[in-house]
């Protein structure tokens, strides 16, 4: 065991190989389990091989098998650094246990990079694999999950269009964030940039207080100007692997889907959640702003959750009285318009809807 004789360097393998390990582990089941995301999931198992493979090349170095020349040199009790973490583990969120992973992951491969180059420099390579791997993984999957994680409890999205609103701007916002709104849709098509600029500043002011989630519709350089927390897109709108180029990882992209195949299309494109509509027929504006969406029916809107690996919300004509529908059709979110905004009392509506929402929720799940 000449080169193998430095149990510190053998507890030094040992303990960050089971960080490491643990780590890719944890980031795994997020990928599968919170995100759906089978890509980054196989690439992950990737990563775990390539742990196998590295720890098989040291292997080579040493006159025992490797897992017991670790296990012998472990001494758990004796680890001078063990002991409750300062301040304890604070994970509030998926994203905070995704970040604290990819970084033990990161600072794990490391050790083992350097370490296992004083015994086997192909070993060391599998290491540094792990490490670049992880680093781009992290760009990619810690945005995902937050933004997920945005709309985890937004249930119920209120677009908020001037034209059709009984009151004024901003009392209309604030209403129906007070009755329960999780997101707030701002459309206007007929401002130019710089009054709807200064308009959806203050839209987004109003929802920060309020901790509602605030999306534009179709004006993407002013949701990136301002930092609004995404875009909705209609069908002639900017693309969406365009619009993610302007807005960076961090904000949602929604879109506007009344085909099956428009819902694979933005399945592709990386789209954050979708539209779904009309499902009943409406007076108003589809979710783009553009023209009244033809009819699809609660078929339609069953088909495309089925399909669906994100958040769908219902749209066209939704109300207190068919919303309980919607939501027994699978579509457990749904986003109003004139029937909130339009309302003399809009906090009430609001409240409406939500209740119907529930209830149609609640049937859904009974056996």
């Amino acid at each position: 065991m000449k080169r193998y004789e430095d149990q510190s360097a053998l507890r030094i393998v040992d303990a960050n190989a089971n960080r490491l390990r643990e780590g890719l582990r944890v980031i795994e089941e997020v990928a599968r389990f919170h995100l759906d995301h089978k890509r980054c999931a196989a690439a992950l198992k990737a990563m775990r091989t390539r742990l196998t493979q590295g720890l098989s090349r040291l292997e080579k170095s040493c006159e025992s098998p490797l897992h017991l020349a670790l296990l012998t040199a472990r001494d758990s009790t004796g680890d001078v650094g063990r002991g409750p973490v300062s301040g304890g583990r604070r994970r509030r969120t998926t994203t905070d246990v995704l970040t604290a992973n990819f970084k033990r992951v990161e600072e794990a491969a490391r050790v083992l990079e350097e370490y296992a180059a004083l015994f086997d420099p192909t070993a060391s390579e599998r290491f540094e694999q792990i490490r670049y791997a992880a680093y781009d993984m992290e760009a990619e999957l810690v945005p995902t999950t937050w933004r997920a994680e945005a709309l985890a409890g937004a249930r119920l999205c209120v677009l908020v269009t001037e034209s059709i609103a009984r009151g004024s701007l901003l009392p209309t916002v604030r209403a129906a964030i007070r009755g329960g709104a999780q997101m707030i849709q701002y459309r206007n098509k007929e401002l130019d940039d710089r009054t709807f600029a200064d308009r959806a500043g203050k839209v987004l002011r109003a929802c920060r207080t309020g901790g509602a989630v605030c999306i534009l519709n179709d004006r993407v350089h002013i949701a990136a100007a301002i930092g609004a927390d995404g875009v909705h897109l209609g069908p002639h709108d900017m693309p969406p692997t365009q619009a993610r180029k302007v807005l960076g990882p961090h904000q949602l992209i929604g879109v506007s889907a009344s085909t099956l195949a428009a819902v694979h299309a933005a399945q592709r494109a990386g789209v954050d959640y979708l539209g779904v509509g009309s499902v009943f027929p409406t007076p108003t504006k589809d979710a783009s702003g553009g023209q009244p969406a033809r009819t699809r029916g609660l078929t339609f809107v069953r088909r495309a959750c089925e399909i669906a690996r994100v958040p769908v919300y219902g749209i066209g004509g939704i109300t207190a009285r068919n919303a309980a529908a919607v939501a027994k059709a699978g579509c457990e979110r749904v986003a109003v318009c004139s029937e909130v905004i339009g309302d003399a009392n809009v906090e009430a509506a609001t409240r409406r809807v939500l209740k119907a929402l529930r209830r149609g929720r609640t049937k859904r799940r009974s056996p």
